[in-house]
């Protein structure tokens, strides 16, 4: 009996410490994902700038 609990308190210590690695993993990658969203956001600003520059100007054979 005192086997089996032994071994339950080590694979609950196990699943303890992975479930931290998971946290730690999804915390990085929420951080990088929050990154890559401005930096999306900071590209289609830019896009749109050039774009509304273009129309802006007149082809030179006018």
């Amino acid at each position: 009996m005192e086997d089996k609990l032994i071994a339950l308190e080590n694979t609950i210590a196990f699943q303890d410490r992975k479930l931290e690695e998971l946290s730690q993993v999804i915390y990085k990658q929420q951080i990088q994902i929050n990154t890559l969203c401005k930096d999306l956001e900071q590209i289609r600003s830019q896009f749109k700038n050039i774009s509304e520059e273009a129309q802006d100007k007149r082809p030179p054979h006018y």
